[in-house]
């Protein structure tokens, strides 16, 4: 089982990290760099311990100005339109949102939220701690009410998230040409896995939006059915090249050898839904109804 810090999407955390932290010694900011430091074996992140409990802590404990601050940072390659609120947003899961919320709690000190932009190349960070800006529980505008949204009607998730308008943020700082390119290179090298989160997705228990599986149905991917039985009568009536596409990309990261006319070829045909949750996990899971 591979570790998460070895996945793909880590990596690419920690090198904007690695990043950040030159930038930030540049503009006057001190910081310990938490992500240096996970455990004797490599195998834990960085934790605030309590007798009775830790706390993972964020990215960074930096001091600007004779001010100190928790900050974490996120690498995303560019804010997300959220539809109610008509605004730009970035996200954080509700999980390491809740343990950054305790580390103000407990230490007394804020904790900001960051991100480093791809495409801008800009460091923003919250003018707010996290505790304090106004939040979105989605993308959609259906206020965490799972049976009233869109995306998770669609794809499922086991991963909740927080979304912070973009227009709450201040930048910082921007990165100078030649880390730019750096940084914009190497996001495109990780770019089809990044919406994937290893291993510990499969097999964690279902979130409160998880898709139920039967395993006998199966799915047409490139026209969007569910059926359940024999699918070799399936004959497609709507196909998608994009849908197709789509999944092929997806594929990538489970079939990292195969072609891709290898993976278009097997997508053509209806998949058992209990096996392309193996493959990538129930979020990833397309709509329909299971019957």
């Amino acid at each position: 089982m591979s570790r998460f810090r070895d996945l793909p999407a880590a990596i690419f955390g920690r090198f904007g990290e690695k990043l950040v932290a030159r930038a930030l010694r540049d503009v006057n900011v001190g910081v310990i760099a938490s992500f240096k430091f996970s455990g004797e074996n490599d195998n834990e992140a960085p934790a605030l311990e309590f007798h009775d409990k830790r706390i993972v802590i964020p990215d960074f404990d930096a001091v600007k100005d004779r001010r100190r601050f928790w900050l974490e940072l996120k690498t995303y390659k560019e804010p997300q339109w959220n539809r109610s609120h008509r605004c730009l947003v970035h996200g954080i899961s509700a999980r390491h949102y809740d343990e950054y919320v305790s580390i103000e709690r407990n230490s007394g000190t804020p904790a900001y939220l960051g991100v480093l932009e791809v495409v801008s190349g800009s460091l923003i960070v919250g003018n707010a701690p996290m505790s304090e800006s106004t939040k979105y529980p989605c993308l959609c505008g259906c206020e965490n009410n799972s049976a009233a949204c869109e995306l998770r009607a669609k794809w499922g998730s086991s991963y909740p998230q927080w979304y912070f308008r973009r227009d709450q943020f201040t930048e910082w700082l921007k990165l100078g040409k030649d880390e730019h390119t750096r940084l914009q290179s190497e996001h495109e090298k990780i770019s089809h896995v990044l919406r994937r989160h290893g291993s510990k997705r499969e097999t964690a228990k279902p979130g409160v939006f998880s898709v139920r599986v039967d395993p006998w149905t199966w799915t047409c991917l490139p026209c969007d059915v569910v059926g359940t039985g024999d699918p070799s009568a399936h004959k497609c009536k709507n196909p998608q090249e994009w849908r197709s596409g789509f999944w092929v990309q997806r594929l990538r990261w489970a079939f990292p050898t195969s072609t891709i006319e290898q993976l278009r070829e097997l997508v053509t045909r209806p998949i058992e839904r209990a096996q392309l949750t193996k493959w990538l996990g129930s979020s990833w899971l397309p709509a329909g109804d299971l019957r």
